[in-house]
């Protein structure tokens, strides 16, 4: 670490404090850099990083004590409201989930953009409007269209 109040002298490694290092762990790792406050030793040899710190040069995202925020280099960003009981996630790439097993538990779901939904044999599907393509059944009666 460059310290600039020291004549620009850099530091030997110092460890950077987390949240969790056992059995939960944190990888939340700082950028090169990035503005840091420390504490040290009475002499200055050692200290240990404690976290980043908001500049003007690089001011919080959100300022909302309801809101979790997390932006990232690439314009993506994860935002859980707590007074709103929203999760938000703007992914600039793909997003994967893996699972055992996977629920959604909603009213509804909306699939934006020219999202298609899919149904498998057996499924309940309640279809809305005037214009269908495929098979159809109902009854017990197929009807292609």
């Amino acid at each position: 670490m460059l310290l600039p109040e020291f004549d620009d002298l850099v530091s030997d490694f110092m460890p950077v404090l987390r949240q969790n290092t056992k059995d939960n762990k944190d990888g939340n790792f700082l950028d090169i850099d990035e503005q840091v406050a420390v504490i040290y030793d009475s002499d200055k040899d050692t200290g240990v990083v404690m976290g980043a710190i908001s500049t003007d040069a690089c001011p919080l995202p959100v300022i909302n004590r309801d809101k979790k925020y997390f932006s990232f280099s690439d314009g993506s960003n994860i935002e859980y409201d707590r007074k709103e009981h929203t999760l938000t996630l703007d992914i600039k790439g793909n997003v994967s989930i893996k699972a055992d097993n996977a629920t959604i538990d909603a009213q509804k779901i909306n699939l934006g953009n020219g999202g298609k939904a899919i149904a498998r044999i057996g499924d309940t599907v309640q279809v809305d409007g005037n214009t269908h393509i495929g098979t159809i059944t109902s009854g017990g009666v197929n009807t292609s269209l």
